[in-house]
């Protein structure tokens, strides 16, 4: 798409291959021109797809359907498409053999007439919590909880230092702490090569950061450390783990407290604490631990639309009942 075809308005959507044109209206990492390089490496993407309308983005990871010639459309926060646009995106999808397009808007939308939306599983969290970092230091901690400002002194009292190691070893470490945590509380991410690639293929853009917290007696052996993403006026907080014999040095309090001062000195408007809870705030949920670190700092709490599938092929209903029976498996070997 040339440039002077991008900012008119356009009446069918078009593909984009100009990094500069396509961040300028990317709204969130995940649909950034980066992120895309990123995932194309991955080894279950196929291809990724970036369209463009009227200052309107769309970035879409087509995922392989293991043994099938298929696959399946995912196009994370972004703008719902419009009637027109959904119309030419799912062109597009079908040329790719896409059983379904899942979208997971950014923003609350109307429901398109004869669309055939069905509410499917999300991928990213549902509802996440937003710290103003424009506000002054002392008025973000004034709006935290009184025991999570407390915890924060005692860190710093306790002798925690927070450093930010964006090199090859820090993530190392990262790594390290983030395997454990993951194996400790039994949850599914991404294997140590995922983020090694991560960090490999969106380093020089400056996209992830990685603070890590120490203390006294452990000077070269971080206690947690969690791994930042900036872009534009947001810094996103997606990953993070803690070695629970420390516990008592509040690290992840500082580790977060040291992050919003990060974000201020990038430039950032916003902290998104990336997710909070799962179904409810209530000590039933399974992340109800997250929960009560998270709004801890204060700031407002986000809950973004339903995960979206669109319909592209009889296949689907199949798909879906398998998928459901593949994580019911794999919940039970582990």
């Amino acid at each position: 798409m040339r440039r002077s075809e991008y900012n008119c308005v356009m009446e069918i959507i078009s593909e984009v291959s100009d990094p500069i044109e396509f961040d300028k209206y990317a709204k969130h990492v995940t649909q950034s021109f980066e992120w895309g390089e990123f995932r194309a490496k991955t080894p279950t993407i196929k291809k990724v797809l970036r369209l463009g309308s009227d200052r309107r983005v769309f970035q879409i990871l087509f995922s392989k359907v293991p043994y099938l010639p298929f696959t399946i459309g995912y196009l994370p926060r972004s703008p719902m498409p419009n009637a027109e646009e959904l119309v030419e995106i799912k062109k597009y999808c079908q040329k790719e053999k896409a059983i379904f397009l899942k979208i997971e808007p950014l923003a609350r939308f109307t429901v398109v007439t004869g669309s055939q939306f069905t509410v499917g599983e999300p991928v990213l969290p549902q509802h996440t919590i937003y710290i103003d970092l424009t506000k002054s230091d002392e008025q973000l901690l004034k709006e935290m909880h009184e025991k999570t400002r407390y915890n924060i002194r005692l860190a710093e009292k306790k002798g925690v230092v927070v450093k930010e190691e964006n090199t090859q070893e820090g993530l190392e470490k990262f790594i390290k702490i983030l395997e454990a945590t993951e194996q400790r509380q039994g949850f599914y991410s991404h294997t140590a090569g995922y983020y090694r690639l991560l960090w490999k293929t969106l380093h020089e853009s400056k996209i992830p950061h990685i603070l890590s917290a120490y203390v006294p007696n452990h000077p070269n052996i971080p206690i947690a450390s969690i791994m930042l993403f900036y872009f534009k006026d947001f810094l996103y907080y997606p990953y993070g783990g803690s070695k629970p014999e420390f516990r008592e040095f509040m690290a992840p309090q500082l580790l977060h407290w040291e992050a919003i001062k990060l974000g201020k000195k990038l430039g950032c408007k916003t902290y998104d604490l990336w997710g909070s809870y799962k179904n409810t705030k209530t000590e039933s949920d399974p992340f109800w631990g997250i929960y009560r670190l998270k709004s801890g700092f204060g700031g407002t709490e986000i809950d973004f639309p339903d995960s979206v599938d669109i319909p592209l092929s009889p296949l689907y209903p199949i798909f879906i009942t398998a998928n459901k029976f593949r994580w019911a498996l794999l919940k039970l070997r582990k």
